[in-house]
């Protein structure tokens, strides 16, 4: 089990990826995944990887006001999301990291307001 700021670390490296649509160094297991909002949305660290690197990802500006609830492998970011036009959108990511990769990833947040 990692530090608080390797799960961090970890997870920084993903929430920068959101904004620069570089995944490069995002330390994804191999059989890693992602959920938003219960929809599964990338089995695997490569379709992670790629579903970052897609033109979707354009609208993401930026990121702030982030907020860290760090239980041994499992942490929670709370932050708001800017994107185009000047919208912000709050979410809340679970992380989980093993061993300096992220295995798991679920995001939730509400669109209605957008």
């Amino acid at each position: 089990m990692g530090s608080r700021d390797e799960v961090i670390e970890a997870a920084t490296a993903y929430l920068d990826s959101l904004v620069s649509h570089d995944p490069s160094g995002v330390p994804l297991h191999a059989d890693a995944w992602r959920k938003e909002n219960g929809a599964d949305t990338g089995t695997g660290g490569d379709a992670i990887r790629e579903a970052l690197r897609s033109e979707i990802m354009d609208v993401v500006k930026g990121y702030r006001e982030v907020r860290w609830y760090v239980d041994g492998p499992e942490a929670v970011a709370f932050y708001v999301l800017e994107v185009d036009g000047g919208s912000e959108l709050p979410v809340a990511e679970r992380f989980r990291v093993e061993d300096g990769l992220i295995r798991e990833i679920e995001a939730v947040f509400d669109l209605s307001g957008q």
